[in-house]
């Protein structure tokens, strides 16, 4: 999905990683060529992506993003909608449509299943985070009721069931 995904982003595109963690996003779109802003809510996780120097970062929430308006060409967000709760999913849908030019291509990445709830995070021992798994059609009614048409999508098993889609902002 990556390859696709940038082979969708101008050149030297503008692309946010929303839900950034380390950085490690980032620094493959840097070495291709990209502009990438890294946004993360988590203070140490931004601290740990500083070490990318050709990306900018930002701290906030998914939920209030404070980014201009039809300024990206690309949003890339693997693995961080499964941390916002269900009842703000269609407003952070609309606020990624808002920050993406006409055209510009959304890959996201989430967690399939039901329900909410705190778990284990499997690579901190004794933490714990929320997290949520949505059921895909809702995902793409969601999708498309915030402005996106859904190019590809599909289920992916690994260490979860992964719900994988690239879309573009209508």
């Amino acid at each position: 999905m990556e390859d696709t995904f940038v082979a969708r982003v101008p050149k030297v595109g503008l692309v946010v990683d929303v839900g950034c963690g380390p950085g490690l996003d980032c620094a493959r779109f840097v070495g291709l060529g990209l502009r990438v802003i890294g946004f993360d809510l988590s203070e140490g996780m931004l601290s740990l992506a500083l070490r990318v120097d050709a990306a900018r970062y930002v701290q906030g929430d998914l939920r209030t993003l404070p980014l201009r308006s039809g300024q990206f060409d690309g949003i890339w967000c693997v693995a961080s909608l499964l941390h916002v709760p269900e009842i703000d999913t269609s407003s952070v849908l609309l606020g990624f449509r808002r920050i993406l030019r006409e055209g510009g291509s959304l890959a996201l990445i989430t967690a399939v299943g039901d329900g909410e709830r705190f778990e284990e995070v499997p690579y901190a021992d004794g933490e714990r985070r929320w997290f949520v798994y949505r059921n895909p059609e809702r995902l793409c009614e969601q999708l498309s009721g915030a402005g996106f048409r859904i190019d590809h999508a599909r289920d992916v098993s690994g260490s979860r069931r992964w719900f994988t889609a690239l879309a573009h902002a209508r």
